[in-house]
């Protein structure tokens, strides 16, 4: 039998899910001179159509805190249309201490890198030659990145993965030593580092998958929640980030300022997202080490810094931000004590608040910022037994909503995942009705980690006829009286505990006289088994209260609230109406104190008089 309850719950949300790294924690930085003609008007562009081979350029890059490091190198050509239709890519050939003694190529982290010629900016580091390290870099122009500021904006347009470099230019850049393979893979777009903090190396690995990074390098974990006060303006040169949350689990890819127009920055080369408008929150970052990678590229690590502003605009050129206010953000919050034999001796409890500013990663923010805090209280990864409960507050179509629930859980080996999948499914199925338009306002959670595994399961059932207990016999039909009770003792076993026995009391549909149907009993923890069974004419049992295009975000709710608890026992009994469709179903519960039910029963009934 397959359980239809336990899939849904891990859809979305399964052990293969968040990601990524850079490392970024709080700094006050020294703001670096910028290499252009001004320092808070916007340095003069170089014309794309003036650059020819040969040409001497300089720029600025971060190796260690917030200091720039200069850049020296040489033009080498211009791909046409090389980065989208009509913007052309510049590639140059550059050279610093660390470049060529350390990482021996340009690094992911170092998106936006300006480069200047002549007094002017000619671009951003955004493009790197193939997948290993190399010191040729393909360049945005400055001029499409300058249309950002203020007025300049135009919709996204996505960037190609790979750009094929034409054979006049190949053969100049296997003169400057690239590789043939380097020139066959082209130019791509550099991996931008990103970083989730407050999870361990294991669960970054375990929870990847979650934030679906696409261009973005997971390289490790993040130091620093990003919400402390310094630094309070960025330059040209310096680290620039960009995070969708920030506090305990602050997700955010970071890169280097271009430059530095009065309130404006603008950063990158290339997109974050793509999303076109954004509302991540700018943030300064402090480089702790360039990371050599023999294989692929080198990589920045760095601890978050600061916000100092908002992130507006995440385009093919780069992204754009404004100096000052961080966007306004959606708070998380989440308890969690370990006690017993889980965790350290004496127990722990451990608070975490995140503050999240994009919308489309609520859930699984949500969902990584309450398994992060368990992890800490627990300090180990093991199964346990326990409790958890979650208030959700928001809106659907702007009519207020609040959802409390609280449940109790047991795990064999993650009992820390294993609390978290409910609350981040039930977001995720609100967020993607499909129906109503779905704002989260807070989520706050509360765990409590206490007791080692534990668990019951169904199985037997018996019921009584006369006064008399008799067996049934899972898969044989049986009578029952239509309009009548009855009356189920039901058998549980548990390798920890022993033997139990739980009566549940339910009533047969006066209906169901002479209708053929099905008996179900189950622990709550399990769901209801679905097989071939449970569909009555094609009809499917669990579908019958969201018909036509879905259920509404009232009847989810009413669903979460109404649902089995896991240390609930449930007998279900399912007959056909005249249409021969399934009727809603009768169903009673006895909650079995502190301990979880699984496992099920399941008998084919007729009704009789």
């Amino acid at each position: 039998m397959k359980n239809r309850q336990r899939a849904l719950r891990r859809t979305r949300f399964t052990a293969g899910a968040l990601a990524a790294a850079a490392v970024l924690a709080t700094a006050a930085f020294t703001a670096a001179p910028a290499q252009s003609e001004t320092t808070d008007a916007c340095p003069l562009p170089y014309p794309v159509d003036q650059v020819t081979p040969d040409l001497a350029v300089t720029g600025t890059t971060t190796t260690t805190g917030n200091q720039p490091e200069q850049l020296t190198g040489t033009t080498l050509g211009v791909l046409k249309d090389g980065i989208a239709p009509g913007l052309d890519m510049i590639l140059v050939d550059l050279h610093s201490p660390t470049i060529d003694t350390k990482t021996h190529g340009i690094w992911s982290g170092m998106s936006g890198s300006p480069v200047y010629l002549d007094g002017k900016l000619l671009g951003a580091v955004a493009y790197s030659l193939g997948f290993a390290p190399s010191t040729i870099a393909g360049v945005t122009p400055a001029g499409e990145m300058q249309r950002m500021l203020s007025t300049g904006a135009r919709p996204a347009t996505p960037t190609p993965a790979t750009v094929d470099i034409p054979q006049r230019i190949a053969r100049r850049l296997v003169a400057n030593g690239a590789t043939t393979t380097q020139v066959d893979q082209g130019m791509r777009q550099l991996q931008l580092p990103f970083a989730v903090s407050g999870l361990s190396s294991s669960r970054l690995d375990q929870l990847a998958p979650l934030y679906q990074l696409g261009k973005m390098r997971v390289t490790g974990s993040t130091g620093g929640s990003g919400t402390a006060t310094a630094q309070t303006t960025i330059e040209p040169g310096q680290n620039l980030a960009a995070s969708m949350s920030y506090g305990t689990i602050a997700a955010a890819g970071f890169g280097t300022a271009t430059m530095t127009c009065g309130n404006e920055v603008v950063g990158f080369g290339h997109p974050m997202n793509l999303t076109g408008p954004s509302t991540m929150t700018m943030h300064t970052a402090d480089t702790v080490v360039v990371q050599d990678d023999s294989v692929l590229s080198g990589f920045t690590v760095a601890n978050l810094g600061p916000a100092v502003g908002t992130i507006d605009q995440d385009r093919t050129a780069g992204i754009h931000g404004q100096l000052g206010a961080a966007p306004t953000g959606t708070p998380v919050d989440s308890v969690a004590t370990s006690g017993g034999p889980i965790g350290v001796d004496g127990g722990e409890t451990r608070e975490g608040h995140s503050v999240v500013t994009v919308p489309d990663v609520f859930s699984q923010v949500a969902f990584t910022n309450m398994i992060a805090i368990q992890d800490r209280a627990m300090s180990q990864l093991s199964g346990g037994s326990g409790w958890a409960g979650w208030t959700i507050k928001g809106s659907h179509d702007g009519k207020p909503f609040s959802l409390t629930r609280k449940d109790l859980y047991a795990d064999k080996s993650d009992m820390s995942s294993a609390m978290s999948l409910t609350m981040a499914e039930q977001l995720s199925t609100l967020e993607e009705n499909g129906a109503e338009d779905v704002t989260f306002d807070s989520v706050s959670t509360d765990s409590r980690i206490l007791r080692p595994y534990q668990k019951w399961t169904v199985t037997g059932v018996d019921i009584r006829r006369n006064f008399t207990f008799r067996a049934l016999h899972e898969g044989f039909p049986t009578g029952l009286h239509a309009g009548r009770p009855v009356v189920l003792r039901v058998h549980l076993t548990s390798k920890q505990l022993g033997k139990k026995n739980v009566m549940v009391r339910t009533t047969v549909p006066k209906g169901a006289l002479n209708r053929g149907g099905t008996l179900q009993v189950f622990g709550g923890d399990d769901g209801a088994p679905i097989d071939d069974e449970f569909f009555i004419d094609g009809f499917d049992i669990l579908d019958f209260f969201f018909e036509d295009e879905g259920p509404s975000v009232d009847e989810l709710l009413a669903s979460y609230r109404s649902a089995p608890h896991h240390n609930d026992v449930v007998a279900t009994l399912t007959f056909p109406n005249a249409r021969g469709f399934a009727s809603v179903p009768r169903t009673k519960r006895t909650p079995v104190p502190q301990v979880v039910v699984g496992g099920s029963f399941t008998v084919p009934v007729r009704g009789v008089r």
